[in-house]
């Protein structure tokens, strides 16, 4: 081209193009030399003057390429109207509408092309098409979850999740908040991809600490990468690495406003930026979730006694359809059958009758596990398949001793074992027939008179608790240094017919005696729960309350669960009530209160050794409990100012626990100040006693201390 002919289009091209707020650029179309560009186009590329560019190739200038692009229009193009397209600029990293035409310069044919920048209607209409797909992917979701059985629902549902995000797992996680724990409930895997699900159950929530704290604020959390995310160190980049996750995805899911898991995917490589579609499906899995859990109770309700936990006569008759179809190569049947459950009932209410039953229960479950059923009101059956002669013997003989141990409990059992081929329901007669006999000798053998007063004193004992004739006294007790009010404990009346009172020396050990003693230590232990409540909602002064559980007690199955469901059902934390023990000579019975009181500790009371020195005292048996509080009994603080060796042993029991770790130690009985003055020169803790108050009813320690 001449040199008058460039000015010529030069000067065209400043007065036409230059003002304009696209890009424009002219260049031969045979060539591919760029004749002119704008100035919108030379700011955006970075240049000064078309003298940098003019002669330049203009797929290298404007396209980073080394060679005409693939997608060049010059073919397409004509001098009476513009082309249109859409094109993504690399160098510029935008979206373009391209208007491109065709114009004669001389001969010469030259391409004008307009740039208008669509980069943000663009990501409008991309950000709509997602929504669209997000919102359509919710739709077919949502549908999937309306089918009828739950699991195949959820599992179908996390299929198309994971398709969606392109990732290589999605699951769900549910947790156990009550003991702090996760675990993997639901899984899809891609293919080629191994499934994790078994390795992830029952892990601690500490492992996602930091997932919860975005949980609680945005209600989502994802890790980009796991490298740069997540410190090496940690349990999360242990498990996550395990498991080949270098990215995820997660949303929580809520109920009543607690996080109660989340639904997830790894490793995600599409749609990784917009949680929308996991959020927005939280809710519906969240319904699913809880309709799976009532369907699992509905089932466990048809199948499982719900007094005993032992599967009923439903599960009974379905094993028993099992076994007809496979046969088992042996069976052992136990039938157990409880005597004198009506005369229990009648006589002592069926609280007590019920108890009974679930303790039975319980001694088969100990023994049988899962084979155990409750078949009647008082009627057992355990059905053993595949055990040997010897084993089933062996569990048999362990079922006597366990009721040896438990007199109370009164049952005729008739037992049989076979294998090879026999009759299933006609070895089940025969353990039913020798229950039978040996219920016969139960008749013939049985002396009734002392079974009918027990029977009578206990249903007497919860009459009169229901009527009120026991009451709770409140006895305070000091930090000795301080004469500080630290809390109290919670000591039972007897109220007689005529308003005389009585303490527990007049009555507690015939209630111990005849075993049913517990219902005196859980009315005492539910009436401290309820006052502490009661403070509580009148935003009294924050106490402890002490409440004693006897030995007899201590030995019923999961007490401890017992104890802390009473708390729970008041909502008073464990911190709050003191368990008192009392240390007892058997070893037996130490074997119990230690395995009790490493429950209660976990479970985060206070454990309280009491009436230490009474009877059979001896400082190995703190070093043996590891209790938080011991109690010196009343008769060694008694005799302390008159007998230097209950001198002696207060005061290395005192030193003895200062040296233990986290043992304080309690005196009672305090009477008088002298008393008072040697157990502060011996650096106790704290006290208790008339000297400072006696036991007052609940009331009059309120006014009086609140």
């Amino acid at each position: 081209m001449k040199e008058h002919e460039r000015k010529q289009i030069s000067s065209y091209a400043q007065i036409i193009m230059d003002e304009s707020d696209n890009l424009v650029y002219l260049c031969d179309m045979d060539s591919y030399e760029l004749l002119y560009l704008n100035r919108r186009a030379r700011e955006a590329f970075g240049y000064l003057g078309n003298d940098e560019v003019y002669g330049k190739k203009c797929y290298s200038i404007l396209q980073g390429r080394a060679a005409p692009c693939p997608f060049c229009t010059n073919h397409l193009l004509k001098e009476d109207a513009f082309y249109e397209w859409e094109h993504y600029n690399p160098l510029l990293r935008g979206y373009f509408l391209m208007k491109d035409k065709k114009l004669s310069v001389e001969e010469r044919n030259v391409r004008m092309e307009i740039a208008v920048n669509i980069t943000e209607k663009q990501k409008e209409t991309q950000e709509l098409q997602n929504r669209l797909t997000n919102e359509e992917m919710l739709v077919r979701c949502i549908h999937t979850l309306s089918g009828v059985d739950v699991d195949n629902a959820i599992c179908r549902l996390l299929e198309m999740v994971g398709n969606f995000y392109e990732g290589e797992r999605a699951y769900i996680f549910e947790f156990d908040n009550e003991h702090k724990l996760l675990s993997n409930t639901y899984e899809w895997c891609a293919e080629g991809i191994v499934p994790q699900q078994s390795k992830l159950q029952r892990l601690p929530l500490s492992i996602i600490e930091r997932w919860m704290q975005y949980f609680e604020k945005n209600g989502e959390f994802y890790i980009n990468s796991l490298q740069a995310s997540v410190h090496p160190d940690s349990s999360e980049h242990a498990i996550l690495s395990m498991q080949s996750i270098d990215s995820l995805i997660a949303a929580s899911l809520k109920k009543d406003h607690e996080i109660t898991g989340f639904i997830g995917v790894d490793n995600p490589k599409h749609n990784m930026n917009d949680l929308t579609l996991l959020s927005s499906l939280t809710y519906f899995v969240k319904n699913d979730l809880e309709k799976r859990h009532m369907l699992q109770q509905l089932e466990r309700m048809s199948y499982v006694d719900l007094l005993t936990g032992l599967y009923n006569r439903n599960r009974y008759n379905c094993v028993l359809q099992e076994m007809e179809d496979d046969h088992p190569h042996s069976l052992g049947v136990v039938y157990v059958d409880m005597n004198g459950l009506k005369e229990l009932n009648d006589s002592y209410g069926h609280d007590y009758g019920d108890f009974m039953i679930q303790e039975t229960a319980r001694i088969l479950l100990q023994v049988f596990d899962k084979d155990a059923y409750r078949i009647g009101g008082d009627e057992f059956i355990i059905l053993c398949r595949d055990v040997s002669e010897q084993t089933f013997h062996s569990r048999i003989d362990a079922l006597h001793q366990l009721l040896k141990q438990h007199q109370n409990i009164n049952v005729s059992i008739g037992f049989f074992w076979n294998a090879g081929d026999f009759d299933i329901r006609h070895e089940i007669a025969r353990a039913d027939e020798r229950m039978y006999i040996e219920k016969q000798e139960y008749y013939d053998s049985m002396t009734s008179r002392r079974y009918d007063n027990h029977a009578l004193l206990a249903r007497n004992l919860l009459k009169e608790i229901q009527e009120g004739r026991f009451e709770v006294y409140l006895q305070p007790k000091f930090e000795i240094q301080t004469n500080r009010l630290i809390g109290a404990e919670a000591l039972v009346r007897k109220r007689e017919a005529d308003g005389k009172l009585h303490r527990p020396a007049q009555f507690l050990q015939m209630y111990e005696e005849e075993n049913i003693i517990r219902h005196i230590d859980f009315f005492v232990l539910e009436t401290a729960c309820k006052t502490l409540q009661s403070w509580k909602e009148q935003n009294l002064q924050e106490l402890k309350l002490s409440v004693n559980i006897s030995r007899i007690t201590l030995q019923e199955y999961k007490v401890v669960d017992k104890i802390h469901d009473i708390c729970k059902k008041y909502s008073i934390s464990p911190s709050l009530v003191d368990i008192e023990i009392t240390e007892h000579h058997s070893r037996e019975m130490e074997q119990i209160i230690r395995s009790v009181e490493q429950e209660l500790m976990k479970q985060g009371f206070t454990v309280v050794l009491d009436d230490f020195g009474a009877q059979f005292a001896n400082l190995a048996s703190q070093t043996e409990f590891r209790s938080h509080k011991l109690k010196v009994d009343r008769s060694l603080v008694g005799n302390m100012e008159n007998n230097q060796e209950s001198k002696s042993i207060v005061h290395h029991t005192i030193d003895m626990c200062h040296e233990l770790e986290n043992t304080s130690v309690i005196a009672e009985g305090i009477e008088n100040k002298a008393q008072l003055d040697i157990l502060e020169e011996f650096a106790c803790e704290y006290g208790q006693g008339y000297y400072f108050s006696e036991p007052l009813s609940i009331e009059e320690f309120r006014k009086q201390y609140l």
